[in-house]
């Protein structure tokens, strides 16, 4: 696992690299005035994916293989309706579906509203779970964005039916290609009824970003990091 791990390191490294003496030498800058976010660290926005564009996801580093179960593909069907399914949990027994459609909304300036549902079953002992919500997003300006989201689980499998949860989050482009994102989540369920995470994305090139993020759950106090890359084109 420690050669796994180090193999992965050493790509991402040569990859960030080569990204930046790419970046460089071309005076070429990828950023994100042209491609609003359509998810944070860990929770949406309201924004989707346009039309014919494809969203490939949460590529674990290093290459853990119990991470990559996670892996999402998502596509725009229109400008402001996405659909999308977790792969490999279709093969795992765990058949799974994702929306989001963005609402009409004329409220303040350049903010925006959507309703994200997903649909999961688990063959294994016929259970399903739904999850929809409201998430609504505003800029004021070019570099600062909000986002505050309110979730409703529904699940067959749980001694508790009805879960609710909420978050907010704020991202801030330090650079036009690097924004730095803070979440806070709400909990009604579980142990710990608070997520507090940082980190940042990095558009390293065109179709490729870079994750990273740190978070610390409370009142328990358990804290992890992660990084993980995904491609939009």
């Amino acid at each position: 696992m420690n050669v796994l791990r180090k193999a992965g390191l050493f790509i991402v490294i040569a990859i960030l690299l080569f990204s930046l003496s790419t970046s460089v030498y071309s005076n070429q800058d990828f950023d994100y005035s042209d491609r609003p976010i359509t998810k944070a660290l860990c929770e949406d926005t309201a924004y989707t994916l346009t039309r014919g564009e494809w969203k490939v996801g949460a590529l674990s580093i290093p290459f853990y293989p119990s991470q990559w179960q996670y892996t999402y593909v998502q596509y725009g069907l229109g400008d402001n309706l996405q659909v999308g399914s977790t792969i490999p949990q279709n093969v795992l027994g765990r058949p799974n579906i994702s929306a989001k459609y963005r609402l009409p909304f004329n409220g303040p300036a350049n903010s925006t509203l959507a309703v994200p549902v997903s649909l999961n079953l688990n063959l294994s002992y016929l259970g399903v779970s739904t999850n929809t919500g409201l998430v609504a997003s505003w800029k004021p300006n070019e570099r600062t964005g909000f986002h505050v989201g309110l979730n409703l689980w529904l699940t067959s499998y749980s001694y508790r039916f009805f879960n609710p949860s909420g978050y907010l989050v704020a991202d801030y482009n330090f650079l036009s290609n690097l924004k730095a994102i803070g979440e806070v989540d709400l909990h009604t369920f579980g142990e710990d009824f608070l997520s507090i995470r940082a980190g940042g994305l990095w558009r390293v090139l065109d179709f490729l970003n870079l994750k990273l993020s740190s978070s610390v759950d409370l009142p328990s106090g358990d804290m992890s990091a992660w990084a993980s890359l995904f491609l939009r084109f």
